[in-house]
């Protein structure tokens, strides 16, 4: 047994790839929408009795190795380390030495989040001994229960506590090298000193829950550094990517199918402790598109709730502009007075009728470009009208689009149809997408549904019936001489080898992972796409249904191609070739008729 397939066998795909995926039961398998492109309607599926997974619309498949390569943009070498690493697995004695690396980096990964776990915890210990720090976060109304949900921290200053720091570290097995890579240490001359320094600090998690990095704040009165300091962009830390508590608010919002996001720490801290446990935080960037595209992966709708200031206005803007090519609803909770979350929240204030009350993102944004659309000068509104027509013509809906429309052309007091015709300047790449994503979503149906009688769609489901029957002695032994004669040749060799692989013992790999590092390269996801099939439809049932619509079809060719031949040997008078062909065709009708397709 290889490396890779005891891996495969210790975990479950369907967990795993629930970690990055809202994953929804259907039958005996799973599907959502795709981590690896944007859709519509969900066409990704996970199968966990062949441990494998497929999607419908990019074609993108494999097993639990080839999706975490994808989504973490890893070689497999790296995905199966990458496996090993976050379930904990302890390999067997005789595969570790099979066990491969990629220059060091998954163990600096693991060094890196190692040391950065123990920051935090010395952190979350020095807060809660703190009287000032303590007493400060007593004061925004945050409480004992939230540090410890988020493993608030505090960094005393002085030389003093940062050589106590460091010196504890070392205990630990850490060297000061390691504190310096984290980004929690910077030389200066001789002496180490912390950027997090007097400062409240969050530690920042991945979407497994792993530390890797840090945001401070600062707290005492006069002190005049930046408000917020984040970690360094590294290796392991990409503010572009991350967002403060999603590993703590992922559960809750794959149960909601909701988000919210706010600008600050402290407005997230406040917000789940208000009850909204799907909030998230932006790295002091703004909101990104990758940050849209992971939350995609768990959500359907997200609540931007910005401050209500005009920097907050002007990111929501933003957001509008490059948000209509991910699949999610958007909507803008605009916080009144100028307040920020935390401060409207602790004030007494009920966020809950903005939340219900709160426009969606195309809405907000038509009617904040109008408010001052008449403020402008002449070369501003031009570009504004152009802004909204491009915007909105990204829209696919198209009921939605004309309503937003006549919404823009009402604030902007231009007529209907000369509003519409510039959106109509900006449809033709959206409209295209819109194809693309009707197409995808016919590929992801039920097999079963389609009626279209061709060769390939027959032996689809045929292939698709013979992989969810498994290895059944029966089912093959239905294939004689004249049905295997018509079936097309790639899928003939594909059912010869399935027959092969099934007759073979071997105890350590089940039929269906021999048969898939069996087949070619450029068949398996043709094959994998089959196999997703017939689990999903009830082809097994009418399997003998299929192989007869088949037949039917091959040999109604046949007979075609011989009534052809036949006449035109009676016009050539060729009575030897049409003899034969008689005979031919004699046979063929009492073929049909033993297998009752006439």
């Amino acid at each position: 047994m290889t490396l890779f397939e005891w891996v495969k066998n210790q975990v479950s795909i369907h967990a795993i790839i629930g970690g990055y995926v809202r994953l929804n039961r259907a039958g005996t398998y799973w599907k959502g929408c795709c981590p690896f492109h944007n859709e519509t309607t969900p066409s990704f599926t996970v199968s966990p009795d062949k441990q494998i997974f497929y999607c419908f619309g990019c074609h993108a498949g494999g097993d639990v190795v080839a999706f975490i390569a994808k989504v973490e943009s890893l070689d497999p070498s790296q995905a199966l380390n990458h496996i090993i690493e976050n379930n904990g697995l302890e390999i067997p004695p005789q595969l570790r030495g099979k066990l491969t690396d990629d220059g060091q980096t998954i163990k600096r990964r693991r060094r890196y989040t190692d040391v950065c776990r123990e920051i935090k915890m010395w952190m979350n210990s020095k807060l809660l001994s703190s009287n000032l720090a303590m007493s400060y976060l007593i004061d925004r109304k945050i409480k004992k229960e939230a540090i410890e949900h988020f493993s608030i921290g505090y960094v005393p200053g002085g030389l003093d506590s940062m050589n106590s720091f460091a010196n504890e570290m070392v205990r630990k097995g850490f060297l000061r090298e390691d504190l310096v890579e984290a980004g929690f240490l910077q030389k200066a001359g001789h002496m180490f000193r912390s950027p997090y320094e007097e400062r409240i600090v969050f530690p920042i998690h991945d979407i497994l829950g792993r530390c890797v990095g840090f945001g401070g704040r600062v707290f005492r009165q006069g002190d005049t550094r930046a408000k917020y300091y984040n970690s360094r962009e590294s290796d392991f830390f990409h503010k572009r990517k991350l967002l403060f508590g999603l590993d703590l608010a992922k559960n809750a919002m794959q149960k909601s199918s909701t988000a919210f996001v706010v600008e600050g720490y402290v407005d997230c801290v406040a917000m789940v402790d208000a009850g909204y446990e799907e909030t998230v935080a932006v790295l002091g960037t703004a909101f990104t598109h990758e940050h849209l595209e992971v939350l995609a992966r768990f959500v359907k709708r997200i609540y931007v709730v910005y401050d209500g200031d005009k920097a907050g206005q002007v990111a929501s803007l933003k957001l509008a502009e490059m948000c209509w090519d991910v699949n999610v609803d958007l909507f803008v909770v605009r916080i009144p007075g100028g307040q920020d979350p935390a401060s409207f929240l602790q004030n007494g204030g009920d966020i809950k009728p903005l939340i219900t009350h709160a426009p969606d993102i195309f809405t907000f944004f038509v009617k904040t470009l109008g408010e001052t659309f008449f403020e402008q000068a002449l070369s501003d509104k031009l570009a504004i009208s152009k802004k909204m027509a491009e915007v909105l013509g990204k829209i696919k809906d198209y009921f939605k689009r004309d309503l937003l429309i006549a919404q823009a052309a009402q604030a902007l007091q231009v007529p209907f149809d000369s509003f519409k015709g510039l959106v109509k300047k900006h449809q033709a790449q959206s409209e295209n997408g819109e194809q693309d994503d009707q197409v995808a979503e016919e590929q992801g149906g039920n097999l079963n549904k389609i009626s279209d009688d061709s060769t390939q769609i027959l032996e689809e489901r045929l292939f698709s019936a013979i992989l969810s029957m498994g290895s059944d002695d029966a089912l093959l032994e239905i294939f004689d001489e004249d049905v295997i004669n018509c079936i097309s040749p790639k899928i003939r060799n594909l059912l010869f080898l399935w027959k092969k692989i099934c007759s073979e013992e071997n105890r350590e790999k089940t039929a269906f992972d021999r048969f898939i590092d069996a087949v070619e390269d450029s068949q398996r996801s043709w094959v994998l796409k089959c196999c997703v099939e017939g689990e999903q439809s009830d082809s097994s049932q009418n399997i003998k249904q299929i192989l007869s619509r088949l037949c039917r079809l091959h040999w109604r060719q046949e007979v075609v191609r011989l009534k052809s031949d036949i006449e035109k040997a009676r016009h050539e008078n060729d009575h030897g070739r049409l003899g034969e062909l008689l005979e031919s065709f004699t046979l063929l009708r009492r073929k049909m008729q033993i297998k009752g397709l006439i």
